[in-house]
């Protein structure tokens, strides 16, 4: 008896939760459709107050471009700022917002290109002190300031190089330079004066060939002797029998890659000129030294009208 009594409350349990449960899911579903129809309106409204909202900052975007553009004509115009700098202005979104003002844009505006002018304005100081440190130091060790690469000091600074370790940078390579310039004077020197003690044994064993030619010689006249030719106190020349000994002369420093040319005519007998001719062609033997013959050379011009003949004479250079 009892068992039936519990079977008939758990049936009615069954019963009522049946019922129950029919209701709440015809609300739920009711419920769940006005929620999603919220959510589309709400979503919808959304979309169009973003659309209106981009609208409107893409209006203002292109106004205040415009302006900021208007402002950096005329400020590369007036010479107060170079293109490349004012094409470094950079457009903040803040100024899209709602709560920025125009007064507030154009003020921020102005200031980046104030900042904008005051950075050229140093970079072409530090520029012209990184050009007067190559130029000054060169100058006071004597190297050739085209020797100097500008670039890549102009490069270190632009990445964010300290000012004075591209000067230290600078001064280390003009001395540098001065090291390897003075190693290669002072071996020059060195191969100059080897040369020079050459040449003087050269001419030594020359001199002496000459005197002992001069010796063996009986035929020779006294006045062919040994003499000596002076220009003031300075030895220019000595002859010995039929032979011209003379100084090889060499070019003070301070003189070293300055040349002059003059004009000289000259009037000799035939061996005279043949001397003279020796001696140009050894001296052209020097790269420095060249000459050239200039010779009268007689011409005929007919007048074309009167059919006179006129001679005259001009210079030919050989």
């Amino acid at each position: 008896e009892l068992r039936k009594w519990a079977k008939a409350i758990d049936d009615e349990r069954k019963r009522s939760k049946k019922v129950y449960m029919d209701s709440f899911n015809t609300y739920e579903n009711k419920v769940k459709s006005v929620v999603e129809a919220l959510n589309t309106t709400a979503q919808k409204i959304a979309n169009d107050v973003d659309v209106y909202i981009q609208e409107k900052k893409d209006k203002l975007r292109k106004e205040r471009e415009e302006i900021i553009e208007q402002l950096k004509e005329v400020l590369i115009k007036k010479e107060m700022i170079s293109r490349e700098y004012a094409n470094k202005f950079v457009f903040d979104e803040k100024w899209l917002n709602a709560s920025c003002s125009n007064k507030k844009f154009q003020s921020e505006a102005e200031t980046q290109f104030n900042d904008l002018m005051n950075q050229e304005n140093l970079y072409k100081k530090d520029m012209e002190l990184i050009e007067s440190t190559i130029i000054n130091t060169c100058t006071m060790v004597g190297v050739d300031e085209k020797l100097i690469g500008r670039e890549k000091y102009k490069l270190q600074y632009q990445v964010g190089n300290n000012l004075g370790d591209i000067t230290k940078n600078i001064t280390d390579e003009i001395n540098a330079l001065k090291t390897q310039k003075e190693a290669l004077k002072a071996e020059a020197e060195k191969e100059l004066q080897h040369q020079k003690v050459q040449l003087e044994t050269q001419h030594k064993k020359e001199l002496e060939k000459v005197q002992q030619e001069a010796v063996q010689q009986p035929s020779i006249e006294p006045n062919k002797d040994e003499q000596i030719f002076k220009r003031g106190d300075e030895i220019i020349a000595k002859t010995t029998g039929k032979y011209v000994v003379t100084e090889i002369k060499e070019t003070p420093e301070k003189f070293n890659g300055k040349t002059w040319t003059k004009t000289f005519e000259f009037t000799g007998d035939l061996a005279s000129l043949q001397m003279l001719n020796r001696y140009m062609e050894f001296l052209k033997q020097s790269k420095e030294f060249d000459f050239n013959e200039v010779k009268m050379i007689e011409k005929e011009l007919v007048e074309p009208e009167t059919g006179t003949v006129s001679k005259y004479n001009v210079k030919e250079i050989n």
